[in-house]
């Protein structure tokens, strides 16, 4: 099998896994970078910005269908398309995973994070990770 069908296949179990556990962690991304927009960007660029950011929140909102559309995309070599759509699903990945673990040391729940991570979502993003290194264009 080659390099990309097996991204493909990680992701698309990946993603399966995410819709199972009904998982959208790219919202929060998505949103995170249309408050930094808003705060950040001058005046007369923050609408267009937004505008940009329009399509990204909609494919972060599909959460594991998007890493399976990744996954699918991989498969048919289609690589950068692939990343976007299996690391917006994913909620940025390892950023993503990164940030529950410091939400989770800072609230003292530790324990809660390693059933988070054992759990399906959890799975579900750790092999949209995998997938996203495995594909190459």
């Amino acid at each position: 099998m080659g390099r990309n069908r097996t991204a493909g296949l990680l992701a698309v179990v990946g993603g399966l896994l995410l819709l199972g556990a009904h998982a959208t962690f790219g919202l929060g991304t998505v949103a995170l970078a249309a408050d930094v927009a808003r705060a950040l960007a001058p005046p007369d660029l923050r609408a267009a910005i937004q505008g940009a950011l329009v399509p990204m929140f909609l494919v972060a909102s599909m959460g594991g269908l998007a890493v399976v559309l990744g996954g699918i995309l991989y498969s048919r070599n289609h690589v950068l398309a692939g990343h976007l759509f299996v690391d917006l699903g994913a909620g940025i990945g390892v950023l993503g995973l990164v940030l529950m673990a410091a939400v989770a040391l800072v609230g003292g729940s530790l324990t809660g994070f390693l059933g988070f991570l054992l759990g399906p979502a959890g799975i579900g993003i750790v092999l949209a990770i995998l997938a996203h290194r495995k594909a190459k264009r």
